[in-house]
């Protein structure tokens, strides 16, 4: 009689254990469901503040050809944020950029994240989505972007631009950049748009366009060249959490 009484009430604490947590496989449930949420419902579905976010992938050159990428983004105390990207591109030629922004706003909270459309009828388009905790962060960014050619570019080719970071409670992450780019009196441009959609939110599709001018490891004028490209990306990006 005893043993059955002990295993009536071992049986009884796991189901009462085991319950809650079942009801809550998804955290960001409370979040969502909650008319007001607090902060630490909100923390606990997507941080407001990550340690760090890194992507990585492979690309296809337009008109023709491969690149691989690397980025990396990672929040700083006082508003700052550091960022580095490296690019290789098929034909031998390589670029690394180190930049320090400032963290000019931002979103946090709970909202609807849309990520396709469903077409009714010819006039008639429904969009899908569903409500989860999203975090946006635009930074001003600027630093140096390095060229490696056979040589190496260092120290005369310089960028400043906008980011703008998003991520949502379902492990998504977006990423666009537009930056100018200056070597002496020398102009250049690049655009990044890089974005992780549902229902596999690690995989990143982007594109990316530049154009920068640079110098090769001769001493003639004629040295002076500049690199053109336009990619289709493909990789995955995955976001270390942190807390404000």
């Amino acid at each position: 009689m005893r043993s059955r009484w002990l295993w009536s009430l071992s049986l009884a604490a796991a189901v009462a254990g085991w319950s809650p947590r079942a009801a809550r496989a998804n955290p960001c449930l409370d979040a969502i469901q909650a008319p007001a949420p607090d902060r630490g419902q909100l923390e606990a579905c997507l941080p407001s503040r990550p340690t760090v976010i890194v992507a990585g992938g492979a690309s296809v050159t337009l008109p023709g050809g491969w690149s691989a990428f690397g980025a990396v983004d990672a929040p700083l105390p006082a508003h700052l944020w550091a960022s580095g990207r490296v690019r290789w591109l098929g034909d031998g030629t390589g670029l690394v950029d180190a930049m320090i922004g400032l963290r000019l706003g931002g979103h946090y909270g709970t909202a609807m994240v849309w990520w396709t459309d469903h077409q009714i009828d010819a006039t008639t388009t429904l969009d899908l989505g569903k409500a989860s905790v999203v975090r946006t962060d635009w930074v001003l960014a600027a630093g140096a972007k390095a060229v490696f050619d056979g040589g190496a570019d260092l120290g005369k080719t310089f960028q400043v631009g906008i980011q703008r970071h998003a991520a949502s409670g379902f492990g998504t992450h977006k990423r666009i950049e537009l930056y100018g780019v200056l070597r002496g009196s020398r102009i250049g441009a690049t655009a990044v748009w890089h974005n992780a959609i549902p229902p596999i939110p690690w995989l990143v599709f982007g594109m990316e366009a530049g154009f920068v001018p640079y110098r090769t490891s001769g001493d003639m004028a004629s040295d002076e060249q500049a690199i053109y490209w336009g990619l289709i990306d493909l990789g995955v990006s995955h976001e270390v959490g942190g807390g404000r």
